[in-house]
């Protein structure tokens, strides 16, 4: 029998006339296949199961994750202590390098001082002693151009040769008192005792070596020298006897003459001189002077 429901007015209807749609489908049972048997759930039974499911599922797989995340942050932990027991290890094998190649930059610094001191004291003494040499020549003058004997004879004259060359070319009354010795320089010294300007190639290798004449006073060697203009033209040339270094750096000094760097440069008491284009004499004294032209 169907159940019946009263209205306001006292009427009766079917109750499953009123009824909502829902009401209908929660009160309709679902059968559920088991291995052996079979019974009906509702859908708030289902619901309820779905919903156990969910929250056991939520708190296991949160359960899972949380110790997945605790076992990553402790490995992580202990990857991060150990990269930074290295990077502190590093940082002081890095700390005692720089402070190495500090104390080593330092060292080279002091160093290089040192050198550079050296090098100006033994520029120093050099120069002194090339001054010393020079002096001991101030008495001495080369004759270049006089000839060897035509038939390649020994020159046992050549003390007393000198001294009449000078006096027929240079108007002179030098007797051998005013000449301590007198000697032909060695060929393989004919490179570093030229003074005047640098000759060809042919020429050196025609040119006979130069003759030393040492003077007894240089009063007499300088008014020997004063005169020297007057072998111009007749194959001869009197220079100061000067030092090798001297002798290079006045060679310099005549190639920008050729070059028309400078208009002229000359040797007087041992020191090299020049006059630039702009009419003033300068001392040169190191080969670095001749940088500026």
């Amino acid at each position: 029998m169907m159940p019946q429901k009263k209205t306001k007015d006292g009427a009766t209807t079917d109750a499953t006339a009123t009824s909502s749609p829902g009401d209908a489908l929660k009160s309709q049972p679902v059968t559920q296949l088991t291995s052996g048997s079979s019974r009906a759930i509702t859908i708030t039974e289902l619901n309820d199961l779905i919903t156990t499911i969910t929250t056991n599922f939520s708190l296991t797989f949160n359960s899972c994750f949380d110790k997945l995340v605790e076992s990553l942050d402790k490995k992580l932990s202990t990857r991060l202590d150990i990269h930074e027991v290295q990077s502190f290890d590093l940082n002081k094998r890095i700390d005692k390098l720089e402070k190495t190649c500090t104390d080593l930059h330092l060292e080279n610094k002091l160093l290089q001082t040192q050198v550079a001191e050296s090098n100006k004291v033994i520029e120093s003494l050099m120069r002194s002693m090339d001054d010393m040499e020079q002096y001991s020549r101030g008495s001495n003058l080369l004759i270049h151009g006089l000839q060897l004997p035509a038939d390649n004879s020994p020159e046992t004259d050549l003390f007393d040769k000198s001294i009449t060359m000078l006096n027929l070319n240079l108007k002179l009354g030098i007797t051998s008192d005013d000449v301590v010795t007198a000697h032909r320089l060695p060929v393989s010294s004919r490179s570093m005792t030229a003074s005047s300007p640098s000759p060809s190639a042919a020429t050196v290798s025609t040119r006979p070596p130069p003759v030393i004449i040492q003077f007894a006073s240089k009063r007499t060697r300088n008014q020997v020298l004063s005169k020297r203009r007057e072998l111009k033209g007749k194959g001869m040339v009197l220079t100061e006897h000067l030092t090798v270094s001297k002798s290079n750096l006045l060679r310099k000094a005549n190639d920008l003459v050729i070059s028309k760097k400078i208009q002229a440069a000359w040797s007087s008491d041992g020191k090299i001189l020049i006059k630039t284009l702009q009419n003033r004499t300068v001392v040169i004294s190191l080969i670095s002077d001749l940088a500026g032209y």
